[in-house]
């Protein structure tokens, strides 16, 4: 996938999909971190779906030519993207 700002389309890169994740899908937090990081990953996904009731699809997603760390997208119920700082990207793929 290309991911572009709408604001500003020279800044992108090109994204793999790692995992998606619908509202409902996760119920509730794991109590016990100690499971490791995915428990971790999901307690915060969670967070996500609870503190932003307009958001209907997490991505996660990493840079396709660079060992970037994995990062997160979120789509709102219009299927508008947006990074996690509310900025609107543009996605194609």
């Amino acid at each position: 996938m290309r991911v572009a700002y709408r604001d500003n389309p020279a800044i992108a890169g090109t994204v793999n999909l790692i995992r998606s994740w619908e509202r409902g899908e996760i119920a509730e937090p794991t109590m016990s971190t100690s499971s490791g990081p995915k428990a971790t990953i999901r307690n915060h996904i969670f967070a996500i779906f609870e503190r932003y009731p307009h958001v209907g699809r997490v991505l996660m997603v990493i840079g396709k030519y660079s060992q970037s760390v994995p990062f997160l997208l979120v789509v709102d119920e219009a299927g508008q993207f947006f990074d996690m700082a509310g900025k609107e990207v543009v996605v194609d793929g």
